[in-house]
């Protein structure tokens, strides 16, 4: 892995942290996150990881751990659009039900980005 790569996951690392902080107080949330990723598909490269592009990709991440209730959880999808609709530029919506869910790749591969 590279010094860049091993940054950009470092980042999201740091993030998931701050999750799994907010999740003590509330069992629901919402997140805008500017997912940075290496494109290593676009072809822009010599090979080199330290030569890739650096893209971003603005997503939208919901939190519902799988041990709430069901009323509480139904909450997630009927409010998420009321979250999404603030802004312009969400591509993607991810939604972590636990920190499995959360892993860099996991994500990546939710918001259709080729690692």
């Amino acid at each position: 892995m590279s010094e860049r790569q091993a940054a950009v996951e470092a980042d999201w690392e740091h993030f998931k942290t701050l999750v799994q902080e907010d999740a003590k107080g509330f069992p629901v949330g919402y997140a805008a996150y500017d997912f940075r990723y290496l494109d290593t598909k676009s072809g822009y490269n010599a090979g080199d990881a330290e030569d890739m592009p650096m893209k971003t990709k603005l997503i939208t991440v919901t939190w519902a751990p799988d041990n709430l209730k069901p009323r509480m959880k139904m909450l997630v999808p009927s409010s998420v659009a009321n979250v999404t609709g603030i802004c312009d530029g969400f591509t993607t919506m991810v939604q972590l039900s636990d920190m499995d869910d959360a892993m860099y790749a996991s994500v990546a591969e939710k918001a259709k980005i080729k690692l």
